[in-house]
């Protein structure tokens, strides 16, 4: 996502992509994220330290040095319930 840096160094960018995004938020007002309830555990293969509950906050993280001059990149998603958000 653009930060807020970008606004003064490339506005029309910036007023680009708030429309984009505006015109998804209106093309999409009917969806929503639905919570069932959590059936707690503690992950695929017993992996996670604590059991699932829906006041547990999961934040997966995933990074990758770019090769041969190319970026670096990275990538978060954090699960509440049992669904990302």
């Amino acid at each position: 996502m653009v930060g807020y840096r970008h606004v003064t160094k490339c506005p029309r960018r910036v007023l680009s992509l708030s429309r984009h995004t505006l015109g998804y938020l209106s093309a999409t007002a009917d969806m929503s994220l639905a919570y069932n309830r959590c059936e707690g555990g503690f992950g695929s293969g017993g992996s996670l330290a604590f059991q699932r509950n829906m006041l547990t906050l999961e934040v997966f993280s995933d990074a990758a040095m770019g090769a041969q001059c190319q970026r670096g990149h990275q990538g978060l998603v954090a699960v509440y319930g049992g669904s990302p958000v």
